[in-house]
């Protein structure tokens, strides 16, 4: 009786004893399990907030300069903007009032010991950019730095020490731009509504006046063999005395990237392509065609800016997309004339 007792006791314990031993294993496997997930997520944190800007790779980042690392200037724009150069420790950068997708503008104080502070704007590139992108704002300096009159933003210097890019310092305008201003004052101008031949001919006349101050920019600029390419009124300023100053930031409104096109540049080999924005419902046939851009393309646009002056800051052939646009024009079709009375149909 005593035999037949125990040998359920020998089988029972051994397996009561494999259970536990399984059983602490298994908790024991799952605590480091979750101990490994918790270090695992750990390292996924600190993974995601990279200490250092992470590189392109090496055939990717070939004459791409990232906007943390310092350039090189050649020492030709050095020596040909000699006399615009100037330090950066006397530009104070304050907000930022436009960028696009390549670049951007801020508002800033220039100091100086003989001279008041002086309120200016700042331009410069952002994000990842190309040598060649360098080069060409220092060429846009380089051209400035020949324009004196009145209707033309001029240049004020270069700041090569302020950041890994160069800083373009130019007045500041604190009217804005001139598409800005028509979009605010459109109430005032308005007159379509009215039969008062008096105040008809006074808005006539100041919209008129708008055009006679860029016309007079644009005619200084084709004398100096300047083409403009990308004549619109949110490309011209205004000062604090309402003197109208072409200028060419570089920069479209978010509003407007439905009125460009994205375009290849460089079918060449050698050249690469690259993808630019180009502004549609501004361009002349033979540049939106052929890529040709003259004192001639440059007056077609002038008279797509005096349809924004008269039709007070709305967009170009309303209703058609940039294909529309191309469509209409190569069937002869053109721009109507603005729903404003101050605009004569004459």
């Amino acid at each position: 009786m005593l035999t037949s007792v125990l040998i359920p006791l020998a089988v029972t314990i051994p397996l009561v004893l494999l259970v536990v031993f399984i059983a602490v294993l298994f908790i024991f496997c799952l605590i480091k399990r979750r101990a490994n997930m918790k270090e695992n997520k750990t390292d996924l944190v600190l993974h995601a907030i990279p200490s250092k800007p992470l590189l392109l790779s090496e055939s990717s980042r070939e004459n791409v300069c990232n906007s943390s690392k310092p350039i090189d200037i050649s020492s030709k724009y050095i020596d040909q903007l000699s006399d615009y150069i100037i330090s950066g420790s006397i530009i104070e950068i304050q907000e930022t009032v436009g960028q696009g997708e390549f670049g951007i503008v801020y508002r800033g104080v220039m100091t100086s010991n003989t001279q008041l502070p002086k309120a200016v704007a700042v331009k410069t590139l952002k994000g990842f950019y190309k040598e060649s992108d360098i080069d060409s704002l220092l060429d846009e300096c380089i051209i400035m730095m020949s324009f004196d009159n009145l209707n033309v933003l001029p240049l004020i210097g270069v700041c090569l020490d302020l950041g890994p890019a160069p800083y373009i310092i130019m007045p500041f305008m604190s009217r804005g731009s001139l598409l800005s201003y028509l979009k605010k004052e459109r109430p005032n101008f308005t007159v379509a509504d009215t039969s008062e031949e008096d105040i008809i001919l006074n808005v006539r006349k100041q919209l008129l006046s708008i055009c006679l101050q860029v016309a007079n920019g644009m005619s200084y600029l084709a004398s100096q063999k300047f083409i403009h390419r990308d004549l619109a009124a949110r490309n011209c300023m205004i000062d604090d005395n309402g003197v109208i100053k072409v200028a060419d930031f570089g920069l479209s409104e978010d509003i407007y990237a439905c009125n460009y096109f994205r375009q290849l540049k460089g079918s060449d080999n050698n050249s690469g392509s690259s993808t630019v924005k180009l502004p549609v419902k501004w361009m002349a046939l033979e540049s939106l065609h052929d890529g040709l851009f003259s004192e001639k393309s440059d007056v077609w646009s002038y008279g797509v800016l005096c349809w924004e002056v008269f039709s007070l800051g709305k967009v170009p052939y309303p209703g058609l997309d940039p294909i529309g646009v191309v469509e209409l024009l190569d069937t002869g079709g053109r721009l109507q004339c603005p729903h404003n009375g101050a605009c004569s149909q004459e």
